[in-house]
């Protein structure tokens, strides 16, 4: 009878796409968006890594991240000179920028005001641009597809919920003030994205990806290779699946939250700024605010930004005397292990799902506590 010799399986190669595989030429070099009313030495108002096509960056992309920081100015454009007199005009909002320095204009003049970090941007209701107006696909969830595969990945396991609009106090505060629950439609997942652990762990912390409208497609766009060049090679410009119910206003949101941290070099380069803040009236005001001032609140937003996981929350509590399930931001875990926990308390929190989860765990989205917070969410959306 012939057999098999019994054998160890093949070592794995380096990490790469199955289908589509990128190898980057390090290092990448950078493209800067730069400021037009302030001097050469310090107007840098973006940089971000040349990914994509002709060793550039997309266009539209581009131009989407600098119109957020200038208050939504998606008239504005790009031009290769100071003045504005070198306009861009792709004839195709899918081309590279491939040169190394850009302006970003608005039609007033150069002396525009900027958002200085994700807490003072105004979400744009009735004001999407075309390219991210329309909405996806609204279809019934069905519970175990979307439970049991990534939606970058395809892979089963382990899984993680990822917040869209991250679930940080600093971000729940940015979410009621915009009135983001009105794009809530289904407790389950229009805020939320079955992640691996692995790429959930990318999407909030480092390098960080947005989910961007490009190639007529919703892909990964990652604006910094450095330290990332792996995972670029793996996710960057692949588009993601079973999106279904999911809204693109919260898609937008999460490309804003993404982009504000690399303001940093902007900020912090000891000059006077005009830039948009809200005052204690919850008004929008434009104040012109000295070097320090700068980076001290470029600071505090990085501060509050560093965790966007949240841990357990005791069901009930409340912030300012309002309760946080109320309002469609679907306060729950995102499904993390908290190693800690286990070590100090001597027993494993159910948070990481592996496999097909059984009913219980469905009701339960990977937390432990008792009553499925998803649920109650719901339950408020249809009272």
């Amino acid at each position: 009878m012939a057999t098999e010799r019994p054998r160890a399986r093949k070592l794995y190669g380096d990490p790469s796409h199955p289908k589509d595989p990128v190898s980057l030429s390090l290092p990448l070099r950078k493209i800067r968006f730069r400021h037009p009313n302030y001097p050469h030495a310090t107007n840098i108002l973006l940089q971000f890594s040349a990914c994509d096509a002709n060793n550039g960056i997309h266009y539209q992309t581009a131009h989407d991240a600098c119109a957020i920081v200038a208050n939504n100015r998606w008239d504005g454009y790009l031009s290769t000179d100071v003045e504005g007199a070198e306009r861009i005009e792709p004839l195709s909002p899918d081309e590279s920028l491939d040169k190394d320095d850009y302006y970003f204009h608005v039609p007033e003049g150069k002396d525009y005001a900027i958002i200085p970090n994700f807490a003072d941007w105004p979400f744009p209701h009735q004001n999407l641009p075309l390219h991210w107006s329309r909405q996806l696909q609204e279809t019934l969830i069905n519970p175990l597809s979307y439970q049991t595969r990534c939606c970058m990945t395809r892979s089963a396991f382990p899984l993680e919920n990822a917040h869209i609009v991250p679930a940080n106090p600093s971000d729940l505060n940015w979410w009621r003030i915009n009135g983001m629950s009105q794009y809530v439609t289904h407790a389950q997942a229009s805020n939320k994205l079955r992640l691996r652990l692995d790429v959930h762990q990318i999407f909030d912390r480092k390098p960080r990806f947005a989910v961007v409208p490009k190639y007529d497609a919703l892909v990964a766009h990652f604006f910094d290779v450095e330290g990332a060049a792996e995972a670029v090679e793996l996710y960057h410009n692949v588009p993601l699946q079973h999106l279904d119910g999911v809204k693109i206003e919260f898609l937008l949101a999460r490309m804003a939250w993404t982009v504000f941290p690399y303001l940093g070099i902007f900020m912090s380069a000891q000059r006077r700024r005009k830039v948009w803040r809200l005052d204690e009236n919850g008004d929008r005001v434009v104040e012109e605010l000295d070097g320090e001032k700068c980076i001290e609140i470029y600071r505090q937003a990085q501060a509050k930004s560093r965790s966007v996981s949240p841990r357990k929350r005791a069901i009930g509590r409340s912030i300012g005397g309002e309760e946080e399930l109320q309002d469609g931001y679907a306060e729950q875990d995102d499904g993390e292990e908290d190693v800690d926990d286990w070590n100090t308390r001597g027993r494993k929190r159910r948070r990481v799902s592996y496999g097909t989860p059984s009913s219980e765990a469905l009701d339960r989205s990977g937390s432990e506590v008792s009553e499925s917070i998803d649920a109650l969410v719901l339950t408020s959306l249809k009272t």
